[in-house]
C-alpha cells in the first residue's frame, strides 16, 4: 500500500477503535519518494495561498496534506514550492507517521495472502456468496466463453450493447446562427445514421 494512503487508512482506522496494521517494504515511510519520481519534483502542487482563510477550502486546494485533525500537519508547511520536492514528502510522512503514532511494520514484504484455517467469510465478501448461476462470484465455468461486458442483460431486456448502437443526435448550442448551422451539417458524415445490429 502505498505510504500516503496508507497513513490515511491508520489514522481513519485509529479514530474508529479497529485494529490495523501497515506495512512497509522499506524500513521508513514513504520509500516510495525516495527513489521516485527519477527527477525528484512531485507533480501535485503544493497550493499554499488560496485567498480564503477558510481551513475546509484550503485543504481542498491542498494536494498533498493528509486527512488529520491537527493543523500543524498540514504539507504547506514543508514547502514553499508549487511543484514540491520528493525529499519534503518523505519527511512529511516520517513526521506524520510519528505524530499520529501509526502501527506500522517497517521491512515487511507480502508474499502471500491467505485466511486462518477456521475462520468464515468477512463480512461483505464478495466471493462467499454464490452467484444466482450456484457458482461463486468471480469464477466462471472454464468450458464456456467469457461473456462480454457489454451483453449481459438490462432490466428491461434489452443488452447493453443495444443501448450502446442507438442513433446519436447532435445539438447545437442555443445561441448558433442559422449559417454556422448549415456549415456544420455540411461537415458531417453522410453515413452515420444507425449502425447494424
Amino acid at each position: 500500500m502505498p505510504a500516503p494512503r496508507a497513513c490515511n487508512w491508520g489514522t481513519s482506522s485509529e479514530r474508529r477503535g479497529r485494529s490495523y496494521s501497515i506495512l512497509e517494504a522499506g524500513p521508513a515511510p514513504g520509500t516510495f519518494f525516495r527513489t521516485f519520481p527519477r527527477h525528484r519534483q512531485l507533480i501535485s502542487i503544493n497550493k499554499r495561498y488560496t485567498g480564503t482563510d477558510d481551513p475546509e477550502l484550503n485543504l481542498r486546494m491542498d494536494w498533498n496534506s493528509l486527512l488529520s485533525d491537527d493543523p500543524a500537519l498540514l504539507f504547506t508547511r514543508y514547502s514553499d514550492r508549487y511543484f514540491p520536492e520528493a525529499d519534503d514528502m518523505v519527511r512529511y510522512l516520517a513526521d506524520f507517521a510519528a505524530a499520529c503514532d501509526l502501527r506500522v511494520t517497517y521491512d515487511a514484504r507480502v508474499s502471500q495472502v491467505t485466511r486462518a484455517p477456521g475462520t468464515g467469510p468477512l463480512p461483505g465478501d464478495r466471493r462467499a456468496r454464490p452467484d444466482p448461476r450456484g457458482q461463486a462470484a468471480g469464477r466462471r465455468d472454464r468450458g464456456q466463453p467469457a461473456q462480454h461486458p457489454a451483453d449481459t442483460g438490462h432490466r428491461d431486456g434489452r443488452t447493453l450493447r443495444h443501448l450502446l448502437h442507438r442513433p446519436v443526435r447532435i445539438r447545437e448550442p442555443s445561441g448558433c446562427s442559422s449559417s454556422a448551422r448549415a456549415t456544420r451539417r455540411s461537415r458531417r458524415p453522410t453515413a452515420w445514421s444507425r449502425r447494424p445490429r
